[in-house]
């Protein structure tokens, strides 16, 4: 997992003002769950996600960004090695267009956004 969850988990709980034992009480586990998710020894179910977001206040996402930048480059290597569709496969037309909107999408995600001055 990205070091930057357990890093912006940290920083969101210390910024609420709560010990990680409030937030292991909010989130209904023991402290050690909380610590060995700042810790990024376990990763958080989804559920334990949102959670999180609601208990900080901040967008689910926000929390993500690293792994969403790891996952990102990982398909995007995958996209562009993925294997011909077998000889007479029907759903070629739409196998084209999905790996095609999503080499797209990749390549929005990833490109820096220019900003006006």
């Amino acid at each position: 997992m990205s070091s930057s969850f357990p890093l912006a988990l940290r920083i969101a709980r210390r910024a609420s003002g709560l010990t990680q034992s409030d937030c292991a009480f909010l989130l209904g586990s023991h402290r050690s769950k909380v610590s060995h998710l700042e810790c990024g020894v376990t990763v958080p179910t989804l559920r334990d996600a949102c959670a999180l977001s609601l208990i900080y206040d901040i967008p689910l996402e926000s929390l993500f960004d690293g792994l969403v930048e790891e996952i990102c480059a990982d398909v995007r290597t995958r996209v562009a090695a993925v294997p011909n569709a077998p000889t007479g496969w029907r759903g070629g037309l739409n196998r084209q267009k999905t790996l095609s909107r999503l080499r797209d999408e990749l390549e929005a995600l990833t490109a820096p956004s220019h900003e006006a001055a």
